[in-house]
């Protein structure tokens, strides 16, 4: 397989060498919503802030599953507590700051 200019995921052959990239990716991306997010439904990134839509925190829901395939215990161990601590349905859109 020849590889293009700026294809860098194209150009690893070896399965594993490729996961582990894939891995490193949404460990990068998670940073940043854990940095500049955390808890909400959105992370903008050029402006490194936060949309809240529904207060559910939507990226860390969503992400529980793809945290626990991907291995990723301790980030899945944080949002699981987020969980655990924060979400409640009862609660939906009723909070005067957003």
């Amino acid at each position: 397989m020849a590889c293009s200019t700026g294809d860098d995921l194209g150009c690893i052959a070896d399965t594993a060498a490729r996961q582990q990239k894939v891995r490193e990716g949404m460990q990068w991306a998670w940073k940043g919503y854990r940095e500049f997010a955390w808890g909400e439904d959105e992370l903008l990134p050029h402006s490194r802030t936060s949309h809240r839509w529904f207060g559910l925190g939507l990226t860390l829901v969503d992400s529980l599953d793809t945290l626990h395939v991907m291995g990723l215990e301790e980030e899945l161990s944080d949002a699981r507590e987020w969980v655990a601590r924060n979400l409640m349905l009862d609660q939906v859109g009723t909070d005067p700051e957003h």
